[in-house]
C-alpha cells in the first residue's frame, strides 16, 4: 500500500533530490518533511498541498497528480476532491 509519506519520499528522489536539498532549494525545514514523509505528521492541504505539488514537479491533471491528491485526502480523512464532482 502506497502512502502520501512513501510517495513523496519516491517523487522526491526520482528528482535526484536528497532531502536536505529539496529543502534548501524550495525553503522547506528539514525537519517538518522528514516527518511528514515518515508518517508523523498528517498532509496538508490548499496551498501548501500545491506547493508541495508544484517542488515535485507534478503536472496538474496527470495521474501523479491526482495519486498525490488523492493519497494526501485519505491520510487525512477527507474524500478526494476528485470524487466529489
Amino acid at each position: 500500500m502506497n502512502t502520501f509519506g512513501r510517495f513523496f519520499k519516491a517523487r522526491r528522489e526520482a528528482l535526484s533530490l536528497t532531502l536536505r536539498s529539496f529543502c534548501l532549494k524550495h525553503n522547506i525545514d528539514p525537519s517538518n518533511l522528514s516527518k511528514l514523509e515518515r508518517g508523523r505528521v498528517a498532509p496538508p492541504h490548499g496551498e501548501k498541498l500545491r506547493e508541495y505539488a508544484k517542488a515535485l514537479e507534478l503536472q496538474d491533471g496527470s495521474n501523479e497528480w491526482y495519486e498525490f491528491y488523492d493519497l494526501a485526502a485519505a491520510e487525512a480523512g477527507r474524500i478526494p476532491v476528485d470524487l466529489l464532482e
